[in-house]
């Protein structure tokens, strides 16, 4: 056989290749998976609709779906950031398409997680039709609330939050609505009685979304806690049209001071935490109401009138 001419043939040994460049950001990812920070999780274990492409990489894929959900910059940002970039224990600041800047804090508290879970993962709170008010029970640092104004423009909403770092975020991230009148938060938390409770820090230091609430006693700072109908007082609506409520187990007491609070909500969306749901026997109450009652996920559900 007759080489091709200009490429000389060598006999014996395959030809050499030349190393593959890395960018920057994926020989992050390398030294991440050989003892550094958490690397990528591996293409084999994700979902079917967000592994990469053949001929894509991790860093890319990444990159092109979270530019669809915040800007390009904000994009590359958080990819740094969940490479173990050099600021990964400081605040980030992305810019959320349809909203603007969102802040979060340092890589282990959870903050990043909730806004994958929340924009990227389509885990939004439903909402009924015609929705102008909203009491957010559990409000975290504000994505919930995020997506609900994105949603509706002249939206109206009560937060209530009983962690004083989310209460910070809270603020900062939903200021746009607080400056115009449209959001009022509050440091307080639901409860079967009103009576000042404890604050009970999550077991890991930083797991901001885990703060739970309990019976004053234990040294800890002190919220007020509220039943439902004292919290939807509070919020000034005549008429609630969606009750979000993710706050950590407390929901098992919902109905402790009866269910007739029911009738003052159009729609009702919770977040289950353990055995809350068959404790507070939410589906057998909130059916015999006469609401109807559909999944969110696996520990969700919306209950609305028909």
């Amino acid at each position: 056989m007759i080489p091709r001419q200009g490429r000389p043939v060598t006999f014996g040994k395959p030809p050499t290749r030349r190393p593959e460049r890395r960018t920057r950001v994926e020989s992050r990812c390398a030294g991440a998976a050989s003892g550094g920070a958490a690397a990528p999780e591996p293409h084999d274990r994700l979902p079917l609709d967000k592994r990469p492409g053949k001929h894509m990489s991790w860093t890319l894929h990444f990159l092109r779906k979270w530019s669809a959900i915040v800007d390009p910059i904000s994009a590359l940002r958080l990819c740094v950031y969940v490479l173990g970039g050099e600021n990964r224990d400081s605040d980030l600041t992305v810019r959320l398409h349809g909203w603007g800047r969102v802040r979060l804090r340092g890589f282990g508290g959870g903050d990043f997680r909730m806004l994958h879970c929340t924009f990227y993962e389509g885990m939004e709170p439903p909402a009924p039709a015609n929705c102008q008010t909203v009491i957010d029970l559990g409000g975290n640092i504000g994505l919930a609330t995020i997506s609900l104004a994105r949603r509706i423009p002249n939206l109206r909403v009560y937060v209530v939050e009983p962690d004083a770092s989310n209460i910070s975020m809270l603020e900062t991230n939903l200021s746009r609505l607080i400056r115009s009148g449209q959001c009022r938060v509050e440091r307080a938390a639901m409860w079967p009685k009103d009576e000042m409770i404890e604050v009970i820090p999550p077991a890991l230091p930083g797991s901001y979304g885990a703060t739970r609430v309990g019976k004053n006693g234990g040294g800890g700072a002190l919220v007020q806690g509220m039943t439902m109908d004292a919290l939807i007082d509070r919020s000034g609506f005549e008429r609630v049209d969606l009750l979000k409520m993710d706050v950590e187990g407390a929901e098992a007491g919902m109905f402790a001071t009866g269910s007739d609070w029911l009738r003052r909500v159009r729609s009702l969306a919770v977040e289950f935490h353990g055995d809350a749901r068959t404790d507070c026997d939410f589906d057998r109450i909130v059916a015999g109401h006469g609401m109807k009652i559909t999944e969110l996920g696996n520990n969700g559900a919306f209950a609305e009138w028909p």
